[in-house]
């Protein structure tokens, strides 16, 4: 959710409201590095030297919410309601989709809840309210106001499979509304490209001599041109950009997990593995689709980036 008019980039705060650390907080940790980010809002945020930390054991998931970058940023977490969700749903018997769906709607709630609360306090508000809209939080509550915010705000997708599900597959559908959510839905490589595109300099990245490989989701190939992603890699100085001609990574989803899909899942992933081998020696190697890297991390000894990593590491 954006604070404020990407005509003015610098003074812009953005609302990153993330359920687990996909990609380890790549786009709040960009965001942040840049003076924009006006709060990470997640379900759950452990600091090492936390009570919850020495609670958990070694192996628990849960050590993994947090990231020392953001270690002194503006995070919001649900620590003690997800423990009770968690119990709660333990108590239900609640497992699989039946269990995702319920955590979904939890945290729906939970950042709703947050939202709200900031807007009545007046603790925070977006920059891009003006006087007139400050007025109808009066007279129509706060609830109005957020919805009048959320309806207009940009809404950016990490996975090119979700993003392509709002983009096509709820309009083909005939979803209520769908056409006009489509309407706001940016693939994360392609928003900050035509960003950039309009706006040179409102981002700044180091110099580095660096090869960059990039293997496109094939939802992403099935609505837009994969090219613009090497221009993208290549407003970063210094590196030099290619946009593999691979097929699917093998993996689909849950796909190559099967064990009785394996041997097809890897021979799939074959033209992909190919093209990787024939890169130069130190190639950083891009792929946005989390079965991609998942793919890639197996049957390789690469560790794969997704886009966002990529530019939040040459931010200046």
């Amino acid at each position: 959710m954006r604070a404020t008019d990407a005509s003015n980039l610098p003074s812009s705060q953005w609302l990153c409201c993330q359920l687990g650390a996909r990609e380890h907080y790549a786009i709040p940790r960009a965001l942040f590095r840049i003076g924009m980010l006006g709060s990470l809002v997640t379900d759950a945020w452990v600091p090492p030297s936390s009570l919850l930390a020495k609670c958990c054991g070694h192996t628990s998931k849960l050590r993994e919410r947090f990231h020392d970058e953001l270690r002194d940023g503006p995070v919001k977490a649900f620590n003690s309601s997800l423990i009770l969700f968690e119990t709660l749903a333990r108590a239900r018997g609640l497992t699989g989709w039946t269990k995702i769906i319920a955590r979904n709607r939890w945290f729906q709630r939970k950042v709703v809840s947050f939202l709200r609360s900031q807007l009545r306090k007046g603790a925070w508000l977006p920059r891009s309210f003006t006087l007139s809209t400050l007025n109808s939080v009066k007279e129509r509550g706060s609830h109005a106001a957020l919805r009048s915010q959320l309806s207009t705000a940009p809404i950016l997708f990490l996975e090119p499979s979700c993003w392509s599900m709002f983009a096509e597959d709820y309009r083909e559908l005939k979803i209520e509304n769908a056409d006009n959510i489509a309407s706001r839905c940016f693939l994360f490589e392609k928003f900050v490209d035509d960003l950039l595109e309009q706006q040179p300099g409102a981002i700044r990245f180091n110099t580095r001599a660096a090869n960059v490989a990039i293997h496109p989701h094939c939802h992403a190939k099935s609505i837009l041109d994969p090219e613009f992603m090497a221009s993208l890699a290549e407003r970063l100085p210094g590196r030099k950009a290619t946009v593999l001609d691979t097929a699917c990574c093998g993996m689909a989803g849950a796909f190559g997990a099967l064990a009785e899909k394996y041997d097809l899942s890897v021979q799939v992933a074959q033209r992909l593995l190919d093209a990787i081998e024939n890169q130069v020696p130190g190639t950083e190697v891009i792929a946005s689709g989390t079965s991609c890297r998942h793919q890639i991390t197996d049957l390789t000894n690469l560790r794969p980036k997704h886009m966002a990593e990529l530019l939040s590491e040459a931010l200046l």
